[in-house]
């Protein structure tokens, strides 16, 4: 069946992310109309039109040594046959290697279809570290608007969000809504290229993986480039080539999902063969580490859990066709293991929390939390209807926020090979104690200290105790007498939250800090000179804005001075 181009570059994104994750959907094109505005360069397509001339002696096999064996190995070839891409001076294609942004922009701009800004002068715009090679086709990427040259960097891994963004920008199309993000980690993806990948996402060109994820800044490699210009292609070399026009093969179904251990059976059809009585199947697996294939039964791994293609080919006449299945193998639900939390003994701080360190044990084994084993955490929290997503970091262990409410937290942990673990926490949160001034205070080392009673707690003893400030700042404290001595001055305004812990468990304590007003006044000698109990005095007045203040026992509660020399303040009698 004769495909329009416009349908192949639709059908081309499908396998944009093949390997190691598929993000991009293959539309339903029984239900979506085609918008014919999707076109080729013509040179290349008239190109490709030349080389079908002589399809017949053409091989598609054999250029490249190292991709026989290879999923790609089709879309290669005939990548390379027509000149799209070439291999390096060995003979081999290295199918498997990453590629760069400068890469994909050559390769886009030479199917990307003919305009005005083609032969545009280029020579005003700089491009910077940039191989001359691809100087020229970066330059109509910028000038066409596809790439911005102060965030391209040619040299680096290409991402799945600039490839996306760079075929949207291609297709024509215009950034869409970002209010609602599709994908659990759109957080990761730049503002600037966000409205155009939910734009794909829209079209039903692009999906998140199973687990509903875009993985923007995964990397793509040669095969999967090869892959998608093929696609692009297709609907030349279907409606060009006299001898395959109408020769077609489906698979059915076009995906399916097992469980670990499950099989399910293929079914090929074979429409309009260049030779009927001749017809040869070749069933083949992208990955048999997650399914296998033997004339046309599927089986899913016991043990692994991912997404591989089971592709069917045919051959009649001397033409190959082919079509494919995607597998996703996920674990079976009702395989579960039970683990529970220790103690570590190590307490920490971070952003205006403490925590302590728990271990996950299953089976008296220390399960690796960490980004690098684990896909994904959940926590069922104390009165929740449903689980909460955390999220992985470089920690193998759980650090647990001491000032959470009392109650079980139910964890489960599911690693990337999807085995999955579950284990509660059981929780008791800090005894609240009342912070009780007792009068006293006193000067050390230049500061104001007022003394605290924090509950019965005897504070020359604890194990940790911590002082989270109003600002997040949080401060280790040291034992040392039984009750808290608190600085005033210059302290920060706000609640101070104090977390002890002592004899195993967790006290907490507040003080709403409001600093008392100072205000600064002089002493000024009033030229009276008296005795007393045989010394002789000078008499001085303390004055304030002008005022004088009554030192009297009637108006003063405390008189303080610190001597030269002094460490602490002597208290005078008013």
């Amino acid at each position: 069946m004769k495909k329009a181009l416009a349908l192949t570059m639709t059908v081309m994104l499908f396998v944009m992310f093949i390997l190691p994750a598929a993000v991009l959907a293959k539309p339903d094109h029984s239900k979506k109309e085609l918008k014919g505005k999707y076109k080729v360069n013509q040179k290349l397509e008239k190109q490709v039109k030349e080389m079908l001339k002589s399809y017949q002696k053409h091989s598609f096999a054999g250029k490249f040594k190292d991709v026989n064996r290879h999923w790609a190995a089709p879309c290669i070839e005939r990548m390379g046959l027509i000149g799209l891409f070439n291999g390096y001076p060995d003979n081999t294609f290295k199918p498997d290697s990453e590629i760069t942004p400068a890469e994909i922009v050559a390769l886009v701009i030479r199917i990307a279809a003919d305009d005005e800004d083609d032969d545009a002068d280029l020579s005003d715009l700089y491009v910077p570290n940039t191989p001359d090679w691809a100087k020229k086709a970066v330059g109509k990427a910028a000038k066409k608007g596809f790439i911005n040259l102060n965030r391209f960097h040619s040299h680096v891994q290409a991402s799945r969000a600039q490839a996306v963004v760079l075929i949207a920008k291609a297709l024509g199309l215009t950034p869409a809504d970002t209010s609602v993000i599709p994908f659990k980690d759109g957080i990761l993806i730049s503002r600037d290229d966000l409205g155009y990948i939910i734009a794909m996402y829209n079209e039903g060109i692009i999906i998140g993986d199973p687990d509903g994820k875009f993985n923007p800044n995964s990397a793509l490699t040669r095969a999967q480039i090869a892959t998608i210009l093929d696609r692009i292609l297709d609907g030349i070399f279907d409606s060009e080539s006299p001898t395959e026009s109408s020769f077609e093969v489906s698979v059915s179904p076009d995906k399916v999902t097992l469980k670990q251990g499950e099989s399910t059976t293929l079914t090929v059809v074979v429409t309009n063969p260049v030779n009927p009585a001749e017809k040869t199947v070749t069933w083949s697996s992208s990955d048999p580490g997650i399914v296998t294939v033997s004339n046309g039964v599927v089986t899913a791994s016991n043990t692994k859990t991912g997404e591989a293609y089971i592709a069917a080919s045919v051959t009649s006449g001397g033409v190959t066709k082919r079509d494919r299945c995607r597998v996703t193998v996920v674990k079976d639900d009702s395989q579960v293991t039970d683990g529970n939390f220790r103690f570590t003994g190590n307490i920490g701080t971070n952003n205006g929390k403490v925590y302590q360190e728990y271990e996950l044990i299953v089976d008296n084994s220390v399960i690796d939390l960490s980004s690098n084993n684990v896909s994904r955490i959940k926590v069922l929290e104390p009165g929740a209807a449903a689980y909460k997503g955390l999220t992985p970091n470089t920690d193998k262990t759980l650090w647990f926020n001491v000032d959470k409410v009392s109650g079980d937290y139910r964890f489960q942990v599911i690693e990337k090979d999807q085995d999955t673990y579950t284990g509660t926490l059981e929780w008791t949160a800090p005894t609240s104690v009342p912070a009780v001034k007792t009068g006293d205070e006193m000067i050390s080392n230049g500061l104001l200290l007022l003394e605290y009673q924090l509950g019965d707690l005897n504070l020359s003893r604890f194990t940790k105790m911590y002082q989270i400030k109003p600002d997040g700042k949080v401060q280790e404290l040291t034992a040392d007498e039984e009750n808290l001595w608190f600085p005033v001055t210059n302290q920060v305004e706000g609640e101070h939250t104090f977390l002890i812990k002592k004899d195993g468990r967790w006290y907490k304590s507040v003080i709403n800090h409001k600093p008392a007003s100072v205000i600064t006044a002089d002493f000024r000698f009033t030229n009276q000179i008296g005795t007393n109990n045989g010394k002789v005095y000078q008499e001085y007045a303390l004055v304030a804005n002008g005022t004088r203040i009554n030192l009297s026992s009637d108006n003063v509660k405390s008189i303080k001075v610190l001597e030269p020399g002094a460490a602490t303040q002597t208290e005078l009698t008013p």
